[in-house]
């Protein structure tokens, strides 16, 4: 007798559902391919990239340096695999700090409501008020110019859009009927929050931790570029953009390999995000 086959766990089906989407798989592949480039470089990586090479300066692309050297002879392929580490890790320390604090944050106004909600919204409403890199060069500025600085500035600009997309996500979870029959069995604060609203918001928070790695590499790059974040000779990616910044007529791989390094990773985390959106939105399906 042959036994029915067992119901799909929910983690099973929401992966059936985001395999679906060609672009979001895509896009995962890629990222697992440089998350994993990233933690292998110091091994993978073809050269020492703080290695100079004086008479190789600003060299094109060749059989030993692929992606060419840059002004200081330095393979440019090692530089960007060893910068990944320092940009993915500073986004997600960035998306960590916004997420944990905005969660948190969105949680007490949706569970809340009235004035604790009036009050926490209308915190989130001036941070809103200052332009998002302005309001991050203003922290970088105040806190001094780092990797560090730069990502603890571009996590406390992106703290309002979790605050907000939580406690939307929050209101709509209380009105459920387990969280009444959680309340009539004598549950009370702390617990319901963590035991009963949390597991049923994460769909939300994930599909804008996704958003929001994307948005803090361009961010913390950004501010690099500036001469905000990650400080010379660090091989991260916007630092490394500045650098070549001056050689664009000469020698444009110098600055092109590593834009597009961002652009790639950037856009790989659009398409994860949009196909969590879809997996997560039944109506979108």
């Amino acid at each position: 007798m042959t036994l029915p086959s067992a119901e799909p766990t929910r983690w099973a089906e929401t992966w059936r559902t985001f395999s679906r989407n060609r672009a979001a798989v895509v896009g995962l592949v890629v990222l697992v391919l440089l998350v994993l480039a990233a933690v292998l470089a110091p091994w993978i990586a073809p050269h020492d990239p703080a290695a100079q090479h004086l008479d190789l300066r600003r060299a094109g692309p060749s059989g030993d340096a692929w992606l060419g050297r840059d002004e200081f002879g330095r393979d440019i392929l090692s530089r960007i695999m060893i910068g990944a580490r320092s940009t993915l890790l500073a986004a997600v320390g960035s998306v960590a700090l916004s997420g944990v604090v905005g969660t948190l944050i969105g949680v007490l106004a949706g569970y809340r409501g009235g004035v604790a909600d009036s009050l926490l919204m209308r915190a989130m409403d001036l941070v809103l008020s200052f332009p998002y890199f302005l309001l991050a060069i203003l922290v970088v500025a105040v806190a001094g110019p780092s990797l560090r600085n730069a990502a603890i500035a571009i996590g406390i600009t992106y703290i309002p859009q979790y605050a907000r997309v939580v406690r939307g996500a929050t209101f709509e979870v209380m009105g459920k009927e387990y969280i009444e029959a959680a309340h009539a069995s004598g549950v009370r604060g702390p617990r319901i929050a963590w035991r009963h609203v949390l597991p049923n918001i994460n769909a939300p928070i994930i599909v804008i931790t996704t958003v929001g790695l994307a948005l803090a590499i361009v961010g913390i790059s950004s501010l690099s570029f500036l001469g905000l974040g990650a400080q010379p000779p660090s091989p991260e990616w916007g630092a490394m953009l500045a650098s070549g910044r001056q050689y664009v007529a000469s020698a444009p791989h110098i600055s092109i390999f590593p834009g597009v390094a961002i652009l790639i990773t950037v856009l790989s985390l659009n398409l994860v995000g949009d196909g969590l959106r879809d997996t997560f939105d039944p109506t979108l399906r």
